[in-house]
């Protein structure tokens, strides 16, 4: 049976007013000349169902419901503001040394090539026909010694398995972009807690995990801890 709230601040996965669970929403039907419209509702299993749901909550781009306090967006302003610091700052870590990468290598020739990329970070894409417009995408570093002479690959790999070669170094050869990829490699834990944090700041602001990343009880507050716990191991 429908009832009327004292107000209308209610948004999908709110708590029940009369037991505590989370409230699922039920969009409706437009209707047409033999279906009568109805409603969008709120409701639970419990009985509980309303008509009367916040809509300025509801984000018209995403399709999904997100509010968000001052006191949210006072945090949120110090995550993009740590990330920010992280991102202007990140050019001045000191590169690792490629004798400390070789340094567990055997004697004598050897390839080292991971089955597996390493955890996975994510990044937005950009490209405006990209309906999701977030990815994942994982490392790996290839070593070899052949005839004596050193090499390294460092590898990309994304969700669907395909693997690409970013960059690579072998021992005598051009060492312009040596110091970049020597600066990526050890960049590589703090860009994996940056780039997550980005992300769930994104789903914090927008409602929409495109990455399935979370629970669909997700709420945004869970979104938002998620991304200071993030930035908290950036060094």
């Amino acid at each position: 049976m429908k009832q009327e709230t004292k107000n209308k601040s209610l948004i999908p996965n709110d708590p029940c007013p009369d037991c505590g669970n989370p409230l699922e929403f039920d969009p409706g039907d437009p209707g047409d000349y033999e279906t009568p419209q109805e409603d969008a509702a709120l409701h639970c299993s419990c009985g509980f169902d309303t008509n009367e749901i916040d809509w300025s909550c509801f984000n018209y781009e995403t399709k999904q419901f997100v509010r968000i306090t001052d006191a949210q967006k006072t945090r949120a302003t110090k995550v993009q503001k740590a990330l920010n610091k992280y991102q202007a700052e990140k050019h001045k870590t000191a590169p690792l040394k490629i004798d400390d990468i070789f340094e567990h290598a055997p004697e004598g020739d050897f390839t080292w090539e991971p089955s597996e990329a390493g955890d996975w970070q994510v990044y937005n894409c950009g490209e405006s026909d990209c309906p999701v417009q977030w990815h994942r995408i994982a490392y790996a570093l290839n070593l070899k010694r052949v005839k004596g002479k050193r090499s390294l690959e460092y590898m990309s790999c994304d969700s669907d398995g395909d693997w690409n070669c970013i960059e690579s170094w072998e021992e005598g050869g051009n060492d312009a972009d040596t110091e970049w990829l020597l600066r990526e490699l050890a960049n590589e834990s703090n860009d994996h807690f940056a780039s997550w944090a980005g992300y769930n700041l994104h789903c914090f602001e927008t409602g929409n995990d495109v990455l399935n990343d979370f629970s669909s009880r997700a709420s945004n507050e869970d979104f938002l801890k998620a991304a200071e716990d993030m930035v908290k191991y950036l060094k």
